[in-house]
């Protein structure tokens, strides 16, 4: 430091003519010689060092490009995507000897050439294309933001494409709380490594901690060179870091007199931010959660929305006949498929097409049974007051693509139901999420299509929540005993919370009531005339 002080007083001595000119930039370079001759970093954090963010493009004109990261995430701004794949990551679950870096003002956490083979990223945008885990490393404060909030902690897991060289970064959030177990060896090495240069080797788990909503935009690396080569991918939901983690991670960065290691944030420059949703969640809390769905599929804060409470002193009496259907009345081979959040029986395209329902405001209108599943509890409720279990017959109109839904009640009873049997049987199979096996099961609705029912003018009753639904739902419930139900909710309740929408608002939509007209008294006998 001593002889940087002397070569800078140098300068100011002998060049005052040019000094708030090249001086400036000689200073610079002096510096950047200076922290190489040494090893110690070539930028730094400080907002007033001439080697500070600010400073950066004098480091490397990258720096100053227009795809900068990081960036504030504003959800509001963002671009909501439902059909891309999922991002999947094939990192090995079991723990690897790894090498801890204290390198460019992070800890680094090198993952061995051997593990890198095995650890893919692909999915999303990146597609069927293998991008390779090479090192993971870490931020604090966060280096992106979401709606302008900082985070205490920020891990990005870097893969590259060994064919383009280009990065796919994974972005990982924690705020302070529980201790994380798969931080502590992180942690533990930390400690170990006080000066940059220094390295451990250690064991850990570099297995990444995909979740199913995240943002992805295009982006650039976070320090010099800062090179725009990097599709950003940053986890919505914040896992946990102790307190005491947290301060042995930072003391990598702290010990070099660097209280925090975030970059500034970077315009977004007119760059789009996708919002990738895989799934959505019955959990209140959860950001993709039932409570926040209309904050993510703004259909489901419509006007026109299910699950409803049916008021019968309020319906209206329906003028109409009654639904009919063509299902075949054997059982017939299907698909039972155990999916995140419910049961579901997938209708072949022959049967499809010959399960027709027709009736009522259908009129004569065909509507093909697609699949049903279930819901515990039940999903609508009559007088404020829920069911066991609901069934969800869905019928499509190929033609305009509106819905025709049929629900049916269960109650808890002494007697199992029949109709039930082959799907509980296949789910001794179909026992785990996104299994699947054949079951033989009649298809039909499980009650009179005669009998009473309510109708009224609704939506799914989960994402995307669309209003193209006719619904009717009978009055009737049918039987369920508890070890049926008990295997329902076993394989539909994998979150802990009921796999059932809450009901939603009826803003004046009118609900009518479909009876059976009585049937006609019989004629009284005529009475024998008497015989003369």
């Amino acid at each position: 430091v001593v002889w940087l002080l002397v070569v800078v007083g140098w300068v100011v001595r002998f060049s005052p003519h040019i000094m708030m000119g090249k001086s400036l930039s000689l200073v610079l370079v002096l510096l950047c010689v200076f922290s190489l001759s040494f090893g110690a970093p070539q930028f730094s954090y400080h907002y007033a060092s001439p080697v500070g963010p600010y400073y950066w493009g004098s480091i490397d004109p990258d720096c100053n490009g227009m795809r900068q990261s990081p960036i504030n995430i504003e959800t509001s701004q963002v671009l909501d995507i439902q059909e891309e794949g999922d991002l999947t990551s094939t990192t090995p679950t079991t723990p690897v000897t790894t090498t801890g870096v204290n390198v460019d003002l992070t800890f680094k956490v090198s993952v061995p050439s051997s593990t890198q083979q095995n650890s893919i990223l692909s999915g999303s945008t990146l597609l069927s294309e293998a991008y390779n885990l090479i090192q993971t490393h870490y931020h604090s404060p966060s280096e992106h933001t979401i709606d302008g909030k900082y985070y205490d902690l920020e891990a990005h897991y870097v893969h590259q494409h060994k064919g383009t060289g280009h990065l796919a970064v994974v972005g990982i959030l924690y705020t302070i709380g529980a201790p994380n177990p798969e931080l502590q060896p992180v942690a533990s090495a930390a400690l170990l490594v006080p000066g940059d240069g220094n390295t451990t080797s250690f064991s850990t788990v570099v297995s990444l901690p995909v979740q199913s909503t995240f943002f992805h935009y295009q982006g650039s690396l976070t320090t010099p060179p800062c090179s725009e080569i990097v599709e950003w991918f940053v986890m919505r939901e914040p896992l946990t870091v102790g307190q005491q983690q947290l301060d042995s991670i930072r003391s990598v960065w702290i010990n070099q007199g660097e209280p925090m290691n975030n970059r500034p944030l970077q315009p977004l420059n007119g760059r789009k931010v996708y919002r990738y949703v895989k799934d959505y969640s019955f959990n209140p809390s959860a950001y993709n959660g039932v409570n926040n769905w209309a904050n993510i599929w703004s259909t489901c804060g419509g006007k026109r929305q299910s699950p409803i409470d049916i008021a019968p002193l309020s319906s209206l009496p329906s003028p109409l006949p009654p639904l009919a259907s063509t299902a075949p009345a054997w059982p017939v081979d299907q698909m039972l498929k155990n999916k995140d959040h419910t049961i579901q029986v997938d209708v072949d395209p022959v049967n499809m097409m010959e399960s027709v329902l027709s009736g009522s405001v259908l009129l004569s209108e065909a509507y093909n049974l697609l699949q049903f599943h279930y819901h515990s509890p039940s999903e609508h409720t009559i007088s404020g007051h829920s069911k066991d279990l609901e069934v969800h017959y869905v019928h499509l109109h190929e033609g305009t693509g509106q819905l025709a839904v049929v629900g049916v009640f269960f109650n808890l009873s002494s007697h199992c139901n029949p109709h039930l049997v082959p799907i509980v049987n296949g789910l001794a199979v179909a026992n785990s999420p996104g299994s699947q096996t054949p079951i033989s099961v009649d298809i039909r609705v499980p009650i009179s299509l005669t009998s009473p029912f309510y109708h009224y003018r609704g939506s799914l009753t989960t994402p995307p929540c669309s209003e193209i639904v006719d619904w009717f739902v009978y009055e009737a419930v049918q039987p369920i005993c508890q070890s049926q139900l008990d295997t329902f909710i076993l394989n539909m309740d994998k979150e802990g919370f009921p796999t059932n929408r809450p009901t939603q608002p009826l803003n004046n939509r009118d609900v009518y009531y479909y009876h059976p007209p009585p049937s006609p008294s019989p004629s009284p006998s005529p009475t024998p005339t008497p015989t003369p």
